[in-house]
């Protein structure tokens, strides 16, 4: 009983920082007292074992939080925050895939795989969209990608919630600002599900797979940009002008220089004829795209077992098979968590930048 009023009090002051430290008017003075008080240490920490799912998910939205004060990023990263968050990823994303396989093979149990009352696809969403943020930083960018966890972004893009399929796509977004990202994406099959993302009716995950397929074709000859910007003008500014009021002006300024050809017009040649170069290249029928899922209110506490153990129901969060861990994290003493309680595109403009963002 001690032990779990402890862990309510822990997760009740996680949230209060977490809603302290984005679109609150002191968010920014709250970003930077975390890390001038030398909270950070502290916070990613409780990432680790014995910190049970509920905590962990409280902490990933702060950790996102913090590190929209980009001074943030540095002390993130040297705390470890990236692999960590890397690692709850790959468990996460595992247990989904294994949760869907089972469903899909008549297994018993409904779609979505919970732990300790938490859903598992809000930690994929949760730790995807931490990383996009911390992606920013050219330095993170760098061990994001040795990470080798690329290919896991690439299959969110396939996902049928569609806040994961805008976390995916804007971490790509930025891991692509380097030629080394775009080309390790483009490796990985990405171009494919980018291309049916451009119909989304969701105007940031159309933009992020805009702007990801410009940065992959930056070395790509002239005849491909040219068709490409035709059909990144086509996708974005549809007839039923549903997507930015069919308005360019409208738009990010980022995406406006993506998409707008240098000369100021498109050549006549490619205003209609065969299909774009993407169809050409990839035949591909994208999966039904669904909105979001339900958040479980963890502010409130309800419907959270939190003294679950191992094995218990609710409780799927077992031992980490180092195999699936990625190259060069920081090995932790114990990754099991079977221990009860410990002892969210434009930078400049605050507004269309809360719009990109996603709020844990």
């Amino acid at each position: 009983m001690k032990n779990k009023k402890i862990l309510v009090l822990i997760i009740g002051r996680v949230c209060a920082l977490r809603h302290l430290t984005a679109r609150h008017p002191d968010a920014e003075v709250a970003q930077n007292a975390a890390r001038l008080k030398n909270g950070i240490p502290v916070i990613v920490n409780l990432l680790h074992p014995p910190s049970r799912w509920p905590l962990v998910k409280a902490v990933i939205g702060l950790i996102r939080n913090l590190a929209l004060c980009s001074a943030n990023h540095a002390p993130l990263r040297e705390s470890g925050a990236i692999p960590r968050l890397v690692q709850l990823l790959i468990r996460a994303f595992q247990d989904t895939q294994r949760q869907r396989s089972s469903v899909a093979s008549g297994g018993s149990g409904s779609i979505g795989a919970y732990a300790d009352g938490v859903r598992m696809e809000e930690i994929v969403e949760g730790t995807v969209g931490a990383l996009h943020i911390l992606a920013r930083e050219s330095h993170n960018r760098a061990i994001i990608r040795g990470l080798n966890v690329i290919p896991i972004f690439v299959q969110l893009l396939y996902n049928d919630i569609e806040n994961i399929e805008r976390v995916a796509a804007g971490v790509l977004c930025e891991l692509a600002a380097d030629k080394e990202g775009a080309e390790m994406i483009e490796q990985e099959g990405a171009t494919a599900p980018l291309t049916e993302l451009l119909h989304s009716r969701n105007e940031g995950v159309a933009t992020y797979a805009a702007a990801v397929l410009f940065r992959m074709s930056e070395d790509k000859p002239q005849d491909y940009k040219k068709r490409l910007s035709m059909e990144l003008t086509n996708s974005l500014f549809r007839e039923d002008g549903s997507m930015w009021q069919g308005d360019m002006a409208a738009m990010p300024p980022d995406l406006q220089d993506f998409i707008a050809p240098p000369e100021g017009h498109y050549d006549p040649m490619y205003a209609q004829g065969p299909p774009s170069v993407h169809a050409m290249q990839h035949g591909h029928a994208g999966p039904n795209y669904q909105g979001g899922y339900d958040h479980v209110p963890v502010d409130s506490m309800q419907g959270l077992d939190i003294g679950s153990q191992h094995g218990a129901p609710g409780s799927n969060y077992g031992p980490i098979d180092p195999r699936d861990l990625p190259p060069g994290h920081q090995d932790h003493p114990d990754l099991t968590f079977d221990q009860q309680i410990p002892p969210q595109p434009p930078r400049d403009n605050n507004q269309m930048a809360a719009w990109y963002d996603t709020d844990l």
